[in-house]
């Protein structure tokens, strides 16, 4: 999609970075969408470009996801700065609970599999054709 300026902007990189370079904060990304929301109906009460109005959509869908991920970013920070530990399991715990808990996942937290760092096996050598009991051929 392209930006009133004339950049194509194809990634939430891209359109931040579009929006730094126009001087606009992150901050103001509900008020660019508000604005772009605007602009579509506009567009839509006067027939207008349907290429435009679809560029705009697709930049409004951007939008909206930057703003959620953002949104979702600090209350993970937070969560874990509330915490007071880095321990692996317990941020990895705190943040797939924050997730299913966004997304609305049912799952118990009890019933996830928790991460353990497992120890490295060293690899042996697998026959081809050889012993059945090894898993190898037959």
């Amino acid at each position: 999609a392209r930006c009133g300026r004339g950049e194509i902007v194809a990634s939430q990189q891209e359109l931040i970075h579009v929006l730094h370079s126009m001087g606009i904060n992150c901050r103001f990304l509900g008020r660019v969408r508000s604005a772009i929301n605007a602009e579509i109906q506009t567009i839509e009460r006067g027939n207008k470009s349907v290429q435009l109005r679809e560029r705009l959509k697709f930049i409004g869908q951007m939008l909206l996801t930057q703003m959620v991920a953002r949104v979702h970013k600090a209350k993970i920070r937070r969560e874990l700065r509330e915490l007071g530990t880095s321990s692996k399991q317990a941020v990895i715990a705190r943040i797939v609970k924050s997730l299913n808990t966004a997304l609305g996942a049912k799952m118990a937290l009890e019933n996830l599999p928790m991460y353990m760092p497992r120890k490295k096996k060293a690899l042996r050598p697998m026959s081809i054709g050889g012993d059945s009991n090894e898993g190898g051929g037959g």
